[in-house]
C-alpha cells in the first residue's frame, strides 16, 4: 500500500511538473495568420489585428511570404526584435517586434486611392520666337 501511494504521488508530480514546462495554449482553436505584408515585408499584420516590425536583414524573406499562412509567435534572446514570428508553412522564422500601428506611415498604411493621386502638372507650351 505504501508503494502504491509513493507511485501515485510520483506519477502526478511528474504530470504537475510536466503541465508547467509544457502548458497547452489556452485557446488552441485560435490560429494566427498574416493579414497584410506592408512595404515589401518590413511590417506585417496579423488576423490578431497586430502589427509588427522585422527585423532588417529578414525583409526580403517576409516579403517573399504568401498572404494567410499560419505564425506562430516565441520569445527571442535579441532585445531589439524579442520575437520569432515563425511562418508554419514555409517553415521559415524571422525576427519581429511588436509596433504600434501609428509607427507605420500613413502612406503605408493606406495607399492613396486613384481619386486621391494628384496627375503630374500641365505642361505649358513654350512660346516660339515668331519668325
Amino acid at each position: 500500500m505504501k508503494y502504491i501511494l509513493f507511485s501515485f504521488i510520483f506519477i502526478f508530480s511528474f504530470l504537475s511538473l510536466e503541465a508547467r514546462i509544457h502548458p497547452k495554449p489556452k485557446n488552441p482553436d485560435t490560429t494566427i495568420s498574416v493579414n497584410e505584408i506592408i512595404q515589401g515585408g518590413k511590417y506585417l499584420k496579423l488576423s490578431d489585428g497586430s502589427y509588427w516590425e522585422i527585423e532588417p536583414d529578414a525583409v526580403p524573406l517576409t516579403g517573399s511570404w504568401l498572404l494567410a499562412p499560419t505564425i506562430t509567435i516565441t520569445k527571442s534572446p535579441d532585445p531589439a526584435y524579442p520575437y520569432h514570428l515563425t511562418n508554419t508553412t514555409s517553415n521559415t522564422t524571422v525576427l519581429a517586434k511588436k509596433i504600434d500601428q501609428a509607427k507605420i506611415p500613413k502612406e503605408v498604411i493606406q495607399p492613396p486611392t486613384q481619386r486621391d493621386v494628384t496627375k503630374p502638372p500641365a505642361v505649358k507650351p513654350t512660346p516660339q520666337p515668331a519668325k
